[in-house]
């Protein structure tokens, strides 16, 4: 599956968009990218492994709430994270 990173993640990534990750699941995917760059780790995912309220997952366009990140996903398909900020 592709990954795609923008924001403030890209610094953890070494500033690349976009990471060719195996996997049969979202979760695994996110995993996979995390073992490939150890700072994302604490960032991307929470103290129970959960990916933190700040960062939407997308999955080939559809926005995947916390409890769907076992979906299914195949080398095909695209995650795409999105950071969301705040500011005033």
């Amino acid at each position: 599956m592709i990954i795609r990173a923008s924001g403030v993640l890209l610094r953890f990534v070494g500033y690349k968009r976009e990471h060719e990750v195996d996997g049969q699941t979202v979760r695994d995917g996110l995993n996979k990218l995390a073992e490939a760059n150890p700072e994302l780790r604490s960032v991307l995912f929470d103290a129970d492994g959960n990916v933190r309220k700040t960062h939407h997952v997308y999955l080939n366009g559809d926005r995947l709430g916390s409890d769907a990140l076992d979906h299914e996903a195949g080398p095909k398909d695209e995650i795409q994270i999105l950071t969301a900020v705040a500011g005033g």
